[in-house]
């Protein structure tokens, strides 16, 4: 019985190692420049900083309006309470 559970173990062991390895293989191939810089594109990178750029810019915009809507909502909810303090 232990034999049998030991077994099972050391066959899913096996499978995970393996898994792993294929998995640091597929990394290597395909996303390590250490072994071959020659293929990095730098066409990719040049690419990269420009959307960078471009999310930087929608960001900066999109808190313009958000502080801008804040403003709005605080306004807003003071007018609301100097009403409400007056009794209209």
């Amino acid at each position: 019985m232990k034999n049998k559970a030991a077994l099972i173990l050391n066959r899913k062991l096996l499978q995970v190692k393996s898994a792993l390895i294929a998995k640091e293989t597929f990394i290597e191939e395909h996303y390590d420049y250490c072994k071959h810089p020659k293929s990095l594109d730098l066409d990719l990178f040049n690419k990269i900083k420009t959307q960078n750029t471009t999310v930087n810019v929608a960001v900066s915009e999109f808190i313009n309006k958000l502080a801008t809507s804040q403003a709005d909502i605080k306004k807003i909810e003071s007018e609301k309470a100097a009403r409400k303090a007056l009794g209209q």
